[in-house]
């Protein structure tokens, strides 16, 4: 395999108070929030669990995050919808901030850093030791996002290394959430083409 594969994929949005309770199955389902049936449930005041075939949605008090249980391109295309929804069922919760979240496992042997940092092997090795390995995190604005990016350095012995995306943005209300996540698919292709050193 000598390309970056998507292994995870959530999207976390934040509010100064959630109602969890109110996430029943009757609930998700009478909004369209779910379109296979619900395999798991858990539903208490302070915290609800909700999982089907395709998802895992959880929501507290301060958070809510719906994700991907296979990061597949139909399940991507659903993630933005299901929170567009879910603004539209609750646009009253006071929002402060969502994330898309991607994380990839790329080959070692792609050396995606060399783009990024112009390495001084010698300098390096001179500072730490001769067998290091080198990460990077960046941080930079795309669209309306400020977008971390977290590439850990590889382990010794092994063939993959992980890069995380975080694409986060503040939010005030439910009206302002779906309209950021109209750029959910524009977030993910960004991510894509920065692995691809494009």
């Amino acid at each position: 395999m000598n390309k970056a594969v998507l292994v995870n994929a959530n999207i976390v949005v934040l509010a100064s108070s959630f109602n969890p309770s109110i996430i029943s199955k009757d609930w998700m389902t009478s909004n369209g929030l779910v379109e296979e049936p619900i395999s798991n449930f858990v539903h208490t005041p302070v915290f609800s669990l909700v999982e089907n075939k395709d998802f895992q949605l959880a929501v507290d008090q301060d958070r809510l995050q719906l994700s991907a249980k296979k990061p597949v391109l139909r399940n991507m295309n659903l993630m933005a919808g299901t929170i567009k929804k879910f603004f539209s069922t609750l646009p009253e919760t006071p929002y402060s901030s969502m994330g898309f979240n991607f994380a990839y496992r790329i080959p070692v042997k792609i050396h995606f850093l060399e783009k990024i940092v112009s390495q001084k092997e010698q300098t390096i090795k001179e500072l730490f030791s001769a067998n290091y390995g080198l990460g990077v995190i960046v941080l930079f604005k795309f669209r309306s996002f400020v977008v971390r990016v977290n590439v850990s350095p590889p382990i010794p012995g092994n063939e993959f290394q992980t890069v995380n995306f975080n694409f986060h943005s503040s939010i005030r209300n439910g009206k302002e959430g779906k309209r950021k996540s109209d750029l959910y698919r524009a977030t993910l292709e960004r991510a894509e083409r920065i692995l691809k050193n494009e």
